[in-house]
């Protein structure tokens, strides 16, 4: 059985919390801001980052196949793209960049999980759709959380998402700088990029000032994400005589400060233009931990410099790209090729607010998940995969100030389990599957019945049996569109000694409930039982009637019992709680003729 999935199916046993949860607060204005992304119970909050993806609107299978399975593994609250996200020299026109853009992105729709993009300088190279254009295609898709802060700056794509705090969602506790790094290349044969221009660091100074003094005076710990690394990444790197790779006429290792498993595959393209003044900014502003870019293919590193960690994602496409006039075919390297995720912590752990790792596509495809041949049970296992992933997601995403059924909850975990054994079953190495399309389907269907069910409202009928025994303590019943809910038939309950009058709305008096009687929503109610005595009150040996063998019984009871036993409830003729003298006189006057007295 495929080790990954097992670990997988392991984690979602054992790991019940995403961050997408609709809680805004009032000052809610922006995509990002309405999104309201927040950190986990675990005070954690996951990104996968998928950079330089570069294709047309034919997207290549073993692409599309590692981004789903890549979502699936990392289960994250957002997904960012770090630019490049479609070759604009191929998916020119209209109708080839929605196309394009939507071989991605119809699969984070279909699995749910928030998108915030930027621009690299790909997207609308050699493209008559701007990257304005491009930007309502994405937020056609209602996961998409990008917009852009305004036509006042240059680019398309510079804006910030607030990261709120667990226990505190009002409270920004992170935050995610999207900066658009420019489209047009420079000088592409002497290796100068386009770069973050004046316009975009004032505003990123005005808005992290703003972040700033709504936390106290204290910046707000931030990371950046961008297509086009920043020129301070060759400070960062060490010149070597020969070796590495070579950057106008000098040669460079990565310093022996990277964080384990970096790779520099190929030297690192900058803007390498004087006037690119983002590293300094962000440096003055002192909240930025981390800038992640993409753009260089081959690169995959962590490198820190002055405080601030540079990072570069690799190329996650095979996308061959011909660059004109020398027609250099370039496309990533296998060794690299994949996606990032970065974990991110509400607070620090081991004196750091994030932690990333990689994961490559080769070895995904390692432990790639059978698809069966025949056309319906690949098709049902696709199914299988997805609802799987949205319950999982579901169950560790439950929205902390909502109540949720526990028989629900209980039926979605068993679905899944049981989706899970087929799952594990399809992962196998074997060729053929014990499981048929039908099967796979029910189990689809047993998911997805209880998933959608999750979050219906309902209420909670408790049964008061009030001196006798129900053998239901509670019932839970959904509320209707009219904010309504039925009972249905109403359980029985026991006292000996008594009969069963109904359930009413309080402990004495209050009105009788009866079968299919409409409940109103939201709260919860509180039947109780009522009783009758089923015989005479003073007939302590259930003769049928009141005598003098009834007062010689609670005599001789009150004396010291000489084996009496007596209920109270029928002993207690007069209802003050106790049995006493008073009783037995008051038996007495009733049998001599009552004087209008009451047995109660």
């Amino acid at each position: 059985m495929n080790k990954r999935f097992v670990c997988k199916t392991l984690c979602v046993l054992l790991v019940c919390v995403f961050a997408f949860t609709a809680v805004i607060p009032a000052f809610a204005g922006t995509p990002a801001e309405d999104a309201h992304l927040h950190f986990n119970k675990d005070g954690r909050f996951r990104i996968l980052n998928f950079s330089d993806i570069q294709d047309d609107e034919s997207l290549e299978s073993r692409v599309k196949t590692f981004i789903r399975e890549a979502v699936y593994t990392a289960c994250p609250d957002l997904i960012v793209l770090t630019g490049d996200n479609i070759y604009g020299p191929d998916a020119s026109g209209t109708s080839n960049t929605r196309a394009a853009i939507a071989e991605f992105m119809t699969i984070f729709q279909e699995l749910g999980v928030p998108v915030a993009i930027v621009f690299g300088n790909h997207d609308d190279d050699d493209n008559d759709v701007s990257k304005e254009t491009q930007m309502t295609m994405y937020n056609q898709y209602s996961v998409s959380i990008s917009y852009d802060e305004g036509s006042s700056m240059d680019g398309c794509g510079t804006y910030n998402v607030p990261i709120y705090g667990y226990n505190d969602r009002d409270k920004v506790k992170f935050n995610l700088w999207m900066f658009d790094t420019g489209s047009s290349i420079n000088n592409a044969l002497s290796g100068k990029y386009d770069y973050m221009r004046q316009n975009q660091l004032d505003w990123y100074v005005r808005k992290s000032n703003e972040l700033k003094a709504a936390n106290g005076g204290v910046p707000v710990p931030s990371m950046a994400f961008q297509h086009i690394i920043v020129n301070e990444i060759y400070n960062a790197l060490t010149p070597v005589s020969s070796g590495g790779v070579s950057f106008n006429g000098q040669n460079y290792v990565l310093p022996s400060t990277a964080k384990p498993g970096s790779v520099l595959g190929e030297h690192p393209c900058p803007s390498d233009n004087s006037n690119e003044k983002e590293f300094a900014t962000i440096k003055q502003q002192g909240d930025v931990v981390a800038i992640v870019s993409g753009h260089d293919h081959k690169n995959c590193f962590v490198v820190p410099y002055q405080g601030v960690d540079l990072i570069n994602s690799p190329a996650a496409g095979f996308y061959v790209t011909k660059i004109p006039i020398i027609g250099i075919v370039y496309q990533g390297d296998d060794a690299t090729r994949g996606a990032r995720i970065i974990d991110i912590y509400e607070e620090k752990r081991n004196g750091v607010y994030y932690d990333t790792e990689m994961l490559i596509l080769r070895d995904l495809e390692k432990d790639e998940i059978y698809t069966p041949t025949g056309a319906n049970v690949s098709i049902a296992a696709h199914g299988l995969r997805v609802s799987y992933f949205l319950a999982d997601k579901k169950l560790k995403h439950l929205d902390e100030n909502k109540k949720y059924r526990e028989d629900r909850l209980a039926a979605l975990e068993d679905a899944m389990a049981a989706g899970a054994v087929i799952l594990a079953d399809l992962n196998d190495d074997r060729l053929t599957s014990l499981y048929g399309s039908m099967e796979i389907n029910d189990a689809v269907s047993n998911i997805q019945s209880v998933l959608i069910r999750l979050d219906d409202p309902w209420l909670t009928i408790y049964f008061d049996a009030n001196g006798g025994t129900c053998d239901e303590e509670k019932r839970m019943v959904d509320i209707d569109s009219y904010n309504e809910a039925s009972c249905g038939i109403l359980p029985q309950a026991q006292r000996e000694g008594y009969v069963f009058d109904g359930w009413f709305t309080e402990r004495e008096g209050g009105k009788l409930i009866t079968d299919e009687m409409l409940f109103q929503g939201p709260d919860d109610y509180t039947l109780y039982a009522h009783w009758t005595k089923d015989r005479t009150p003073g007939d302590m040996n259930n003769d049928g009637g009141v005598d003098l063998q009834d007062v010689v019984l609670v005599q001789r009871w009150l004396a010291g019992g000489w084996g009496v036993e007596l209920e109270p409830a029928f002993a207690d003729v007069n209802a003050d709680g106790k049995l006493d003298l008073r009783d037995v006189m008051l038996l007495r006057r009733y049998l001599a003729g009552g004087w209008d007295v009451v047995l109660v």
